[in-house]
Formats: structure tokens, sequence, C-alpha cells
């Protein structure tokens, strides 16, 4: 028995199958880019919220920490001071200006393959 071929039958599913591949890296990066705007949000606000609660003697570190969710909590760091950084270098925590830094995480949130560092700081007016 001799087959034969028959026209294009099946080549949509070939075309699909060689296409996935890149369909699949351009979700992945669009996720990637969404989830990295939600960190920086997310960072601004709990920046914001430190520093309003460092501007009626509160604790901004802890405020700011409190402010970001769960999920990007156990990778992020709060500073104090007036010209705060999120190196971990001892600042002295006085000053009106919070600093919140975290590490974005890699297409999913709370996995430990970690991206880029973001950083975002706040200074509530006083007076």
């Amino acid at each position: 028995m001799r087959r034969r071929l028959r026209g294009e039958h099946g080549q949509s599913t070939v075309e699909f199958a060689a296409m996935l591949p890149y369909l699949l890296l351009a979700a992945a990066l669009a996720w990637q880019l969404l989830l990295t705007a939600a960190v920086a949000n997310a960072l601004e606000n709990a920046a914001r919220t430190g520093s309003r609660a460092q501007s009626v003697d509160l604790d901004g570190e802890q405020r700011a920490l409190e402010a970001l969710p769960r999920w990007l909590r156990d990778h992020a760091t709060a500073e104090v001071g007036p010209a705060p950084g999120c190196d971990d270098d001892g600042a002295d925590g006085e000053g009106g200006r919070v600093a919140v830094c975290a590490t974005v995480p890699v297409l999913w949130p709370g996995l430990a393959v970690t991206g880029a560092q973001l950083r975002r700081d706040a200074e509530f007016p006083t007076g």
C-alpha cells in the first residue's frame, strides 16, 4: 500500500508547535515585567507608609516592612536615616527619609531564584 500525501493536512499543528516556544517566552517576559511593576508599586507604598510613621515618631522601618505583601517581606529591607540606603551599613536610624529595598523574584513570587534589586525611598514633610 502506498500512502499518499494529502495537501496540507496537519500543517497548522506543526506551525503551532514551532511557534510555541516563542509564545511561551513572550508570555514569561510579559509576566516578569508585570511582577517587577508590582514589586516597585509595593515598595513605593511601603516607603510612604514608613515615612508617615517616622514623621509621627513611630518605627518607620517596622511599619514599612509591615506594609509589604507577605510574599515580598522575606526578601526586603527597610532603613531610616538622613540618606538611607539598603546596604546594611548601620545607619543611625534618625531622619525622616525611609528607603525600602527588595529583590524582584524571577517568574514567581516567593521563588528562591533572585532577580534585580529595586529601591524606593520617601520622605514625609514635617512642619
